[in-house]
């Protein structure tokens, strides 16, 4: 893997992290509408590490977060 796709992979990764994190704070506040759309952005973002990696693999399954 080059260093550039590298860093892709790591700031996804991130970035699925911080949604999951959003995800629950916004489920515990019943702010449905807001969850929906950051359910999406976690999705898409475990759909795009998905793409990127040979073994098409995402992180971690959303209903253990």
């Amino acid at each position: 893997m080059e260093a550039g796709s590298r860093n892709k992979a790591e700031t996804l990764e991130y970035l699925q992290a911080m949604l999951g994190q959003l995800l629950t704070m916004a489920r515990a506040e019943r702010c449905e509408t807001l969850a929906y759309f950051i359910e999406m952005a976690y999705i898409e973002c475990s759909d795009t590490i998905r793409q990127e990696r040979p073994g098409g693999s995402a992180l971690v399954p959303l209903h253990q977060q």
